[in-house]
């Protein structure tokens, strides 16, 4: 057995196991942007400041985190300082990879609605993992605009039926989908994959460590963190038990 699934196994929480949450918030003024968001395990928020298309200062803040490296992704995210907005919305796989993914998510998307004053979006996830399969759905603004269900890392269900999560960026650039389809698709995505935490207890993970095997797919498993990195410990809420929505604070 590999080290990665004894620990997933180690980690893992009986059934049932309820809804994943997670809320994104929007918001545009002259000359600012801001992004953020909270789900079950991570709280981060983006202000990015800028003159014209030139972005002057970005502040990340990382409000709550898994694992003790993250908070050295705010730092990081400062090299985007005198980038246009479009670079930081086209920038490569390579670069991207040097920070924290969920940060620089919300990087692009305060990018993508800088210079539009007054303009603000609340998004809405909810993954339920007592459903068979797991049902992901998403409002914009109060409205459900789009769901699915999880097969592993496939998509069940509605028009993009079949398609691999790793494959839906490419899918809807070639497309005919305007860009609140696209935001909302691959905002669904993103929550799609991180809600792969909901069966897990993260502080149950032996010594409270990253695997180190497997995808250094976040910023606090690059090698030369993940050494090092340890949980931290008690940061998990169960927002959809509590009745609550993140970054609102609202009972159901």
């Amino acid at each position: 057995m590999s080290d990665q699934t004894t620990t997933l196994a180690a980690a893992t929480r009986a059934a049932p196991l309820g809804a994943y949450r997670r809320a994104v918030r929007l918001t545009a003024e002259a000359g600012v942007a801001t992004a953020a968001m909270e789900d079950d395990v991570h709280h981060f928020e983006v202000v990015l400041r800028h003159e014209g298309d030139l972005v002057t200062s970005v502040e990340a803040r990382p409000v709550r985190t898994p694992w003790s490296a993250c908070p050295g992704a705010a730092q990081q995210l400062k090299t985007l300082e005198g980038c246009t907005t479009e670079q930081i919305r086209l920038m490569g796989a390579v670069e991207r990879a040097e920070h924290c993914l969920h940060l620089y998510d919300l990087a692009i998307l305060a990018a993508t609605h800088a210079g539009k004053p007054g303009f603000e979006r609340l998004y809405r996830i909810e993954v339920d993992y007592d459903a068979s399969p797991p049902l992901a759905r998403l409002w914009r603004d109060g409205l459900e605009v789009l769901s699915w269900g999880l097969d592993g890392k496939r998509i069940r269900g509605s028009r993009y039926d079949g398609l691999a999560f790793a494959d839906l960026a490419g899918h809807l650039a070639r497309s005919d989908a305007d860009e609140s389809e696209i935001e909302a698709a691959l905002i669904l995505r993103r929550a799609s994959l991180i809600s792969l935490v909901r069966p897990l207890d993260l502080d149950a993970f032996p010594g409270g460590r990253i695997s180190q095997t497997g995808l250094a797919n976040c910023y606090a498993k690059r090698p030369g963190r993940r050494e090092t990195s340890v949980r931290n410990m008690g940061t998990s809420r169960d927002l959809w038990g509590a009745g609550v929505w993140p970054l609102e604070g609202q009972s159901t």
